[in-house]
């Protein structure tokens, strides 16, 4: 990725989150947003009650999961993105998100959010670690989300991060991309709770890809006209390994037409 020269280092910081990230160039202060550190059961209960009124049919399981998702994967892609790309701390309690019809709009990072010069992953991953908690105690006074499948989605998310960070960079192996989820996982306190998957895409004509080896349902079968995802677990893995190489086939497809 070019980044002009003459951006400051918190432009080009903002310029790497924008490429996975809605960032705002301004703060957040509506009755929808949430400062991820001080975390309002008020917004939570918006959010929640957003998910449950755009899909009643599909029940409380999965009205669970996806607001605890929504919640939980904005931090987690800023902190991963800005320690990969610039080996900078994003301190998650100071995000700000904008929800609005159910989903993760807007992400404010404030500038005082930042450290340079990271030398591990620990304050990154614990901060990340204790604003989740904070998120899934106090969503837990609306719904209940056990810490187990809480954190199975969460290691999900730290992996899929890695993923499409290191997608556009392919002088990283994917040995490389497996050591660091591995390291990520340890220094968030969730070893082994999601893991990847060797995608043979021979086939396709294309370099062999890393997929997600997931232990948890998203849940997302549940609402109407809806089917398992190719990554679900619910899958039995020899009809799942052919799934995610279309997947990935057609996401290199995509892409390709995207740049031309």
């Amino acid at each position: 990725m070019v980044i002009q020269e003459a951006l400051s280092f918190y432009e080009q910081l903002q310029q790497a989150l924008g490429r996975l990230l809605p960032v705002s160039a301004t703060p957040l202060h509506g009755p929808a947003d949430l400062t991820v550190g001080q975390v309002r059961e008020d917004v939570l209960q918006l959010l929640f009650d957003d998910v449950a009124r755009l899909h009643p049919e599909a029940g409380r399981h999965y009205w669970n999961a996806h607001t605890w998702r929504t919640c939980m994967w904005v931090p987690v892609y800023a902190t991963i993105l800005a320690y990969e790309h610039h080996r900078c701390m994003v301190d998650a309690r100071q995000l700000q998100v904008h929800f609005a019809e159910g989903l993760a709009k807007q992400v404010y990072v404030p500038e005082q959010a930042i450290t340079l010069n990271i030398s591990d992953e620990t304050g990154p991953a614990t901060a990340l670690a204790n604003s989740l908690e904070q998120i899934r105690q106090t969503l837990g006074n609306i719904t209940p989300v056990a810490a187990k499948l809480a954190g199975r989605h969460t290691a999900d998310s730290v992996l899929a991060a890695l993923l499409l960070y290191y997608h556009d960079l392919p002088q990283y192996t994917t040995a490389h991309i497996r050591a660091r989820g591995d390291i990520w996982l340890q220094a968030i306190g969730l070893p082994a709770e999601s893991g990847y998957l060797d995608i043979d895409m021979s086939s396709y004509g294309l370099p062999d890809r890393l997929s997600l080896n997931r232990r948890v349902c998203c849940q997302y079968f549940r609402c109407p006209n809806a089917k398992l995802c190719s990554n679900c677990p619910k899958i039995p893995m020899e009809q799942r390994l052919p799934l995610l190489a279309s997947d990935w086939a057609e996401h290199d497809r995509a892409h390709v037409e995207s740049d031309a």
